[in-house]
């Protein structure tokens, strides 16, 4: 869980991507190439590939510039060649790797349309492939191992499609999800910003006033500004609301318990049902103002008059 705009490569994204190209006809992209606006992206692109591979995406990437490809028609414009329309049935598939999350991956939309892959520490800089097999993956292969390889992808699709056949997930559902904890929290994270996660972090610290109290909107903005400086760094009256949102499913927090949620539950009867996630109630106004109050029911379980030495 490092600060967001760090990035902790050699975990093996790519390897992935590059072996698919020994399999199916695949295009590669630099992610650090690609921008939404170039209307030449994908010009290498035909009617035989099969997967496009952009491969280490930047943090503030736009997923939902690449929703044409992945539920409609996809149209290439090859350089100096006519524009021509790949049918959705015939329209390759899409892989992204990155060190970060996409944004608004939460949302319903883009959330429906993505498959995770998490990929551990195993192997980093200091850890290769190469340390654990004797040489380097795809160039230094020999006769054996590429049968090795093409048996164990091979293996991948019959283990897909028995995920079909035995519904392991559901009925007609063919992926089984990674652990989704790390890249929620990461989601968030990314979400709410280092700085806003800086300030919330020492604003709602368990030991000060402000975790477990009902405050002003304008109140809190205002002290945000103050840590943050006056450019609010993205963050406003508005959209901060959304950011309390985060904070609170990141850290486990619940939001205005004195409201019900947006389903018409109320706090007590929601927790008992849901206890390992977060209560948002709906937005907490009176006399002309709105309020927030971040919740800890760690914090209220605590005796006020007991402190720790």
């Amino acid at each position: 869980m490092s600060e967001v705009g760090q990035s902790f490569g050699g975990a093996g994204k790519s390897l992935v991507g590059n072996a698919l190209s020994y399999v199916i006809p695949q295009v590669t992209i630099a992610g650090s190439m690609f921008k939404k606006d170039d209307q030449f992206a994908f010009s290498a692109v035909n009617k035989t590939t099969r997967n496009i591979f952009i491969d280490d995406i930047k943090p503030n990437f736009d997923f939902k510039h690449i929703y044409p490809i992945i539920t409609g028609d996809m149209e290439v414009n090859p350089k100096g060649k006519d524009r021509y329309t790949i049918k959705v049935s015939h329209s390759p598939k899409v892989l992204l790797t990155t060190n970060h999350t996409i944004n608004g991956a939460s949302e319903g939309s883009t959330r429906r349309r993505i498959i995770y892959m998490e990929y551990s520490g195993w192997y980093n800089p200091d850890h290769t492939p190469v340390h654990d097999f004797g040489h380097m993956l795809f160039d230094d292969w020999d006769a054996e191992q590429w049968n090795l390889f093409d048996n164990f992808m091979a293996e991948c699709v019959m283990y897909y499609l028995r995920s079909f056949e035995q519904s392991w997930v559901d009925q007609g559902v063919g992926v089984v999800p990674p652990p989704m904890k790390q890249i929620e929290l990461r989601t968030l994270r990314q979400e709410m910003s280092e700085t806003f996660l800086q300030w919330a972090e020492e604003y709602y610290d368990p030991s000060g006033p402000h975790l477990n109290n009902r405050e002003q909107r304008n109140d809190v903005f205002v002290s945000f500004l103050e840590f943050a400086g006056s450019s609010g760094h993205g963050i406003t009256r508005s959209n901060i609301l959304r950011k309390i949102k985060a904070f609170c499913r990141f850290k486990g927090y619940d939001l205005n318990i004195n409201k019900p949620n947006e389903k018409g539950k109320y706090y007590i009867e929601w927790k008992k049902a849901n206890p390992d996630d977060s209560f948002l109630g709906v937005n907490d106004k009176s006399g002309g103002k709105e309020y927030f109050t971040v919740y800890s029911s760690e914090k209220a379980a605590t005796p006020t008059s007991v402190r720790p030495i």
